[in-house]
């Protein structure tokens, strides 16, 4: 018997069991409206982080700013590609972002966002009607800063270091003000970025016939040059309208030199070979956001928004028997757009109606010379459109109870090749606040999905090398299905005197269909057997967790930090595989504890211990894989100095263990492989200037 049915009745009746106690317990509770009390933001679980709480510590990047906030990972991309988040520890494909509450478009990288932009970010657990469908994890909503209207200028520099050659630097100057003898503002920031990177990786695989060790050397040096530009309008009543505008030229090489060494079995093709990568690309997006009072209680909200990028790469592949050589170039185009009409039906009772559309395009060339001939020239295009309306209803049923009901219905078309996948989604959402004497309870049930991204889709071969079980190629799959998910997101905070928090959460999540990847000995895109590395679907996930968060000042000026998420996970595979996986990308411990305070000598300082699990994970039939737990201490501080200036400084990476992962994959004869990578880890100091003028 499925469980859906008995949940929905239970969820249903907890606002009726709870009348009766809260008849006796709360009768001299007095809360006001929803719009005038504790509203209930879009239906969901919310922690607002606002611009001052992100920037305390002047980072240089979005992601270095965000790595601290409460139940947020970031997982660092290879050398030379961009960090992603991950929301409670479900990996970052499951955590929805969001750009002034649109989705962003695929392709869209935290470094195309300055720290200093955001007005706040807003952690979303569960879902909602008005949010979007693709958050199974929950969503992270980026809210930028309007043009300011008081004059502006600031001019900021800073960069880190680490041993080895590894390092950033960032140059940004920002201006904005009101526009003379008229209701405009306008801003405009213009930032240049250059990240270094060295990274030196030591694996270790072993068969029952084989033993190899190899050295992966990466160096690189990626430069972007961004310019913003702003504008925005407030009229009467409410009314305004704001545009922001972005343009991003980016230029990153990468070289990777492989040294490979056989003691048993075969020798590899190309024990020795240099890999070197350039692309150049050019990005725009602008974004377009107005609200519009109507009548008294009804507010029209709309946006629209357009991104492209064009992007050009050079790759070769030299070594002794192999001369590669690779020219390429992807170009992205997405427009969306929303509008939504909210009106209030009563004092207490508050009625949303949206539509909501978009369109992307991926077209992707490739053309191949081997030895100095021409080998292929691929020709690749996939597509995502997307057409949605939803209605939310938020009414307060008692002077302690509120309640929100959504409904989203989305079509999704995903084309990729000769594969048009039409699908349906129905994500209902249901919300209930309760206020208590000692605390405000929340709950959040709600239907979300994941869809396959374009990359997923496209049946394109990327070829290693020195192919094997555990250097395989990377090839598509056009026949993937959405993941689809319920979830159930539970809150408790009690009421605690001033700058005091604790939050106590629960989560469950059920996922069908869930998205993971799997190594097979076949034939794949280039037609003749090799090791092909592949995405495909599960049958059943199950999610389940506890979440902690508070805040505690131990005397004035010093604050005590502290965020967990414990998490518990299993997946069931296909007919005929073992029973029990694990998820990619799943994270079942974080926790960071963090002090900060004022200093008479330094001014404001900060001190950070975060850690995170490991352990080994099924994540696919015969593979398993094992990180290593990570553990990593931070310090900075501020410091005013003369004429305005201010100086930021941090040591970043202190106790960090040399990271380590394992892996072993047992093919369909039996014969196992086993791996291991070492990476350097290291300790960056970071040091800046800004001044504000």
């Amino acid at each position: 018997m499925s469980s859906r049915p008995l949940l929905f009745t239970l969820f249903l009746l907890l606002p009726a069991l709870s009348a009766a106690q809260e008849s006796e317990r709360l009768s001299t509770v007095q809360v006001s409206g929803v719009a005038k009390s504790v509203p209930l933001p879009e239906g969901a679980l919310r922690r607002s982080v606002s611009a001052e709480e992100l920037l305390r510590m002047n980072d240089s990047r979005l992601a270095d700013a965000l790595r601290r906030l409460p139940g947020l990972g970031v997982q660092p991309g290879r050398p030379g590609q961009p960090d992603q988040l991950s929301l409670l520890g479900l990996g970052p494909g499951r955590t929805q972002i969001l750009l002034n509450g649109r989705r962003v478009p695929p392709g869209f990288s935290l470094d195309d966002i300055a720290p200093e932009q955001i007005a706040r970010v807003e952690i979303l657990r569960g879902n909602s009607a008005g949010l979007g469908g693709e958050a199974i994890a929950g969503s992270v909503n980026l809210v930028l800063k309007p043009a300011p209207r008081r004059s502006t200028r600031r001019l900021q520099l800073g960069g880190s270091r680490q041993a080895g050659g590894s390092g950033d630097l960032r140059l940004q100057a920002q201006q904005g003000g009101a526009l003379p003898g008229t209701e405009l503002a306008q801003g405009l920031t213009l930032t240049a970025l250059q990240r270094d990177w060295q990274q030196t990786l030591a694996l270790d695989s072993r068969s029952d016939t084989s033993l190899r060790h190899e050295q992966q050397h990466y160096q690189g040096r990626s430069r972007q040059l961004q310019l913003a530009p702003q504008l925005s309008w407030n009229g009467e009543g409410g009314n305004s309208l704001s545009w922001n505008g972005q343009l991003e030229q980016a230029w990153m090489h990468r070289q990777v030199g492989y040294a490979l060494q056989a003691e048993q079995g075969v020798a590899p093709d190309y024990p020795q070979h240099d890999e070197a990568y350039r692309q150049r690309r050019q990005a725009w997006r602008s974004d377009l956001d107005g609200r519009w009072q109507l009548a008294p209680g009804w507010q029209l909200q709309g946006g629209l928004g357009g991104q492209g990028q064009h992007q050009r790469s050079h790759f070769t592949d030299q070594g002794p028997g192999l001369d590669d050589l690779t020219q390429g170039h992807v170009r992205e185009r997405s427009g969306q757009g929303q509008a939504s009409l909210v009106g209030e039906l009563g004092q207490a009772h508050t009625l949303t109606l949206g539509l909501s559309a978009s369109r992307h395009q991926r077209e992707e060339g490739r053309d191949q010379w081997l030895d100095g001939q021409p080998v292929s020239a691929l020709r690749l295009a996939a597509g995502q459109t997307r057409a949605a309306w939803f209605v939310q209803d938020e009414w307060e049923l008692s002077p302690s109870q509120q309640l929100a009901l959504g409904w989203h219905h989305e079509r999704l078309v995903l084309s990729s090749e000769a594969v048009r996948q039409r699908l349906g989604q129905d994500l209902p959402s249901l919300s209930w606040l309760w206020q208590l004497p000692a605390g405000q309870w929340r709950s959040v049930l709600s239907r979300s999905f994941r869809a396959p991204s374009l990359m997923q889709l496209q049946p394109r071969p990327y070829t290693s090398a020195n192919n094997t079980a555990l250097d395989p190629d990377m090839e598509g799959n056009p026949a993937l299905r959405p993941e689809r998910a319920w979830a159930l997101d539970l809150q408790f905070q009690p009421r605690l005197p001033r700058d005091h928090r604790l939050s106590l959460g629960a989560l469950w999540r059920v996922i069908d269909d869930p998205l993971m990847n799997a190594t097979q000995w076949r034939s794949g895109a280039l037609g003749v057997p090799r090791w092909v590395r592949s995405p495909l679907n599960g049958q059943r996930a199950w999610v389940r967790g506890l979440v902690l968060e508070g805040q505690w000042p131990l005397r004035p000026g010093l604050m005590l930090e502290v965020q967990a998420t414990r998490s518990w996970a299993r997946v069931r595979a296909a007919a005929g595989q073992p029973a029990e996986l694990s998820l990619e990308d799943f994270n079942p411990l974080r926790a960071q504890l963090a002090l900060q305070g004022p200093s008479a000598a330094w001014g404001q300082w900060r001190v950070a211990y975060a850690w995170q699990s490991g352990a080994w994970r099924r994540t696919a039939p015969g593979e398993r894989s094992r990180q290593q737990p990570q553990a990593r201490l931070d310090a900075s501080l501020q410091r005013p100095l003369a004429d305005g200036w201010q100086l930021n400084a941090g040591v970043e990476g202190l106790l960090q263990p040399r990271p380590l992962a394992l892996e072993d994959y047992v093919d369909a004869q039996g014969q196992v492989y086993t791996g291991q990578t070492r990476r350097q880890a290291r300790v960056a100091l970071r040091l800046g200037l800004q001044r504000s003028f």
